[in-house]
């Protein structure tokens, strides 16, 4: 079973759907390449790149919501897992599906776990890091947080699983406890900030199984699917749920927070620049690394110059991103406007760099 990490990577999911693709033989870089995107709610203050990076209080996702990232990948809504019935449904006619289950049963969602291993697959569990006793957040802190599971020794009452996710200080391959599992597992995941209060998001057991349609291969249409919606939703032209996206949407961040220039920063929006932008600008920045990985890995079927520009560009835009992101803490920190002055130009900065980007898309697609 391949260790995939990769540190352009968003999360831990996909870090995990990258070692199950790469088992099944497929390019993580290429399977989850999602679109170029941006957006960016008014009112909230709420980004994200395909959908808004929320505290959500549930695992539960319908179809629409869960098909906003990928195009080489299709998800089925979040369902209740029958063990009784065929355990899968609806998939992609011409890719890989991934299916997101539920069981408010441990011991069903254990069994099933068993049924996959033994089918040769291995499981994405999720599981809340405040129970695994190897992370850095044990016993600290509370999160969402997706496992590999490659195979039980049902003797010892033991897991064989992995967990490698650098960005969060983790790097576990080894065996934990059917005990320890079942506590990340069933966890009730407590959630509180000036954002959204004090809510819960359970678990649930929830797991993943990945599919592939049969006869499934890329295709140079497949490839330059991706790239012309990713430009069309950068050029405003193309909306995610309802939502507007892309260049103006970065503006649309930039205006929002120049506009504080001489008010005194209240509790909630210092957390949203020391916390929730210094974050998620950060994984905006990984999300323009991934896209750029995906134009290496597609170079050759593309013109060379245009795709070239676009990855120097995609380069100098993730930095961006990451000065954003240091200048959003130290904002939070010191309040000082000269570094909301910074932030803005930065913000513009990336307009430009990312509007090259889209620019040279047209010559490819």
């Amino acid at each position: 079973m391949p260790r995939y990490y990769e540190p352009y990577v968003n999360d831990c999911f996909l870090n995990a759907y990258g070692s199950v693709l790469a088992h099944m033989g497929h390019n993580p870089e290429i399977i989850l390449a999602d679109y170029l995107s941006f957006m960016f709610e008014e009112d909230t203050g709420y980004i994200g790149a395909t959908y808004y990076y929320k505290h959500y209080a549930s695992v539960e996702f319908t179809e629409e919501e869960l098909n906003t990232s990928l195009e080489l990948v299709y998800f089925p809504a979040t369902s209740v897992y029958d063990p009784a019935g065929p355990a899968a449904g609806k998939g992609a006619a011409d890719g890989i599906t991934i299916r997101w289950y539920i069981h408010d049963d441990y011991e069903v969602a254990a069994e099933r776990t068993k049924e996959l291993i033994d089918a040769g697959k291995p499981v994405i569990a999720f599981v809340d890091m405040h129970e695994m006793n190897y992370h850095p957040y044990y016993q600290k802190d509370h999160q969402l947080h997706a496992i590999l599971i490659t195979g039980y020794d049902e003797e010892q009452r033991k897991y064989d699983l992995f967990d490698k996710y650098k960005m969060g200080n983790c790097d576990f391959d080894g065996q934990l406890s059917y005990d320890d599992i079942r506590k990340g597992r069933t966890a009730e995941i407590p959630i509180v900030n000036p954002i959204v209060g004090e809510i819960k998001r359970p678990v649930r057991n929830l797991w993943v199984e990945v599919d592939a349609s049969e006869g499934f291969a890329l295709t140079e249409d497949k490839l330059k699917s991706i790239l012309r919606k990713s430009r069309e939703t950068m050029l405003g032209e193309r909306t995610i749920l309802g939502h507007a996206c892309g260049l103006a949407r970065i503006d649309a961040l930039r205006q929002s927070l120049i506009s504080k220039k001489g008010q005194e920063l209240d509790e909630k929006t210092v957390f949203m620049l020391g916390n929730y932008y210094l974050q998620n600008f950060k994984g905006i920045s990984r999300s323009r690394l991934r896209f750029k990985a995906f134009l290496e890995q597609i170079a050759d079927k593309l013109p060379s110059e245009p795709v070239q520009a676009m990855i120097g560009d995609l380069e100098e835009s993730a930095k961006q991103w990451q000065v954003s992101s240091t200048l959003a803490l130290k904002l939070a920190r010191s309040k000082r406007e000269s570094i909301l002055d910074d932030l803005n130009r930065q913000l513009q900065l990336i307009v430009e760099t990312e509007g090259r980007v889209v620019e040279q898309m047209a010559r490819v697609i």
